[in-house]
């Protein structure tokens, strides 16, 4: 898996590539973890270029949001393609994520501020 990192004002886009796994869900972990570290906890991930995810990176999903939410951050997702989509479905978490269609509506919408 690769994962780009870019910077709009303070929201982070993490970009994924590939598939997200038991292989490589540590690398998505740690990234989350060093933004939260360095209080950038504003965070979108771009899910445009992953092919497919397993239960591991479910999991690493669901640490991660968990892991923002408790520094009074925002995690949220966007651009699923079908088969990710499903995934998220079969196990419920479409309930536990906030998940927008692309990347300028999750952006105009998530983060705007009140």
């Amino acid at each position: 898996m690769e994962i780009r990192r870019t910077k709009l004002n303070q929201i982070v886009t993490l970009n994924l590539k590939g598939r997200l796994d038991i292989h490589n869900y540590i690398q998505f972990q740690q990234h989350v973890n060093e933004l939260v570290a360095n209080q950038e906890n504003q965070i979108l991930v771009d899910f445009s270029g992953l092919e497919n995810i397993s239960t591991a990176g479910l999991r690493s999903l669901l640490s991660a949001v968990n892991h923002v939410n408790s520094r009074k951050g925002t995690l949220v997702l966007c651009s699923m393609e079908r088969k990710v989509k499903q995934s998220f479905d079969r196990v419920g978490f479409t309930r536990l994520f906030r998940i927008y269609a692309g990347k300028e509506e999750a952006l105009t919408q998530a983060f705007r501020r009140a």
